[in-house]
């Protein structure tokens, strides 16, 4: 299985790097001369553009789709305020150290920390854990990077990217269990000859937390339906034991779903992988 070359450390990689390049731009802006406001304000400014279009970049790998507005505003708010925390951390570290090297790997890792942290709230079954320590390596990484005379602000942007990628291939390394969700354009035919088209594939981690299917915009797996759809959740996908269940949300029907088996709902082909 491709780690760095996969289709989401790329997005994730893609939406880092813009989101540092934006947050660099935003930065330079204000023209900030003291060096307090300096540290918090950047780290806000990092940790919270960096997560949010992380975030849609996980959104885009899903369903094609931007997150609903109100998650965009907690991601972007969580972010600024634990961005600005760690930037004042960072530089009290400083200041009692006299360590301004160190101090600036140690702010960047923790704007990555706090990255990961975020998203990983957003992406079904992935290890705060994990997301935090991968966040801060790619943090730690991306700032080591900006000493190759990259310039500020294309280092920002390439230490946004670090952290995206970084984020985004330590889930893939980590996976045990998973579904390998293709999406069609249209429902698809449980026998006979289909005409509809592969428009999108993508991989869901799984674990302690259910996989939810439906037709509204909230749902992991987001279904097309020809017509009006009649409920919002239709399935739950959970992992028991090393066991992947199919749910029927409205009858309560629980089906085994075995390793490499493809089920049918709507326009998605799913499959359990492990």
């Amino acid at each position: 299985m491709a780690v760095f070359n996969g289709k989401k450390s790329i997005v994730f990689g893609i939406t880092g790097g813009i989101a540092g390049l934006l947050s660099a731009l935003a930065y330079e802006a204000l023209n900030i001369n003291n060096a307090l406001a300096s540290w918090t304000i950047s780290g806000g400014f990092d940790a919270a553009l960096i997560s949010l279009f992380i975030v849609i970049g996980q959104s885009y790998y899903q369903s094609r789709t931007l997150p609903v507005t109100s998650r965009l505003v907690s991601v972007l708010i969580q972010g600024f305020i634990f961005g600005t925390l760690g930037g004042l951390a960072v530089y009290a570290f400083m200041a009692i150290t006299q360590s301004g090297d160190v101090g600036r790997v140690i702010g960047w890792a923790l704007s990555g920390a706090v990255c990961g942290f975020l998203v990983s709230k957003k992406i079904p079954n992935m290890s705060k854990k994990l997301a935090i320590v991968a966040g801060a390596i790619g943090g730690a990484v991306g700032c080591l990077l900006m000493y190759i005379n990259l310039g500020f602000v294309t280092g920002v942007a390439v230490t946004g990217a670090a952290i995206g990628i970084v984020v985004a291939s330590a889930e893939v390394m980590f996976r045990k269990c998973w579904v390998d969700v293709t999406v069609y354009s249209e429902p698809l035919k449980e026998n006979g000859v289909s005409m509809a088209k592969k428009t999108n594939q993508y991989v869901l981690n799984l674990g302690k937390d259910a996989i939810h299917v439906g037709y509204s915009s909230d749902m992991d797996i987001l279904l097309k339906t020809k017509g009006i759809a009649m409920s919002k959740e239709v399935s739950l996908i959970t992992l028991e034991n090393n066991t992947c269940y199919l749910n029927d949300t409205k009858t309560g029907e629980k089906k085994e779903i075995k390793p490499g088996e493809k089920i049918i709902i709507e326009n998605c082909e799913i499959q359990f992988c492990n």
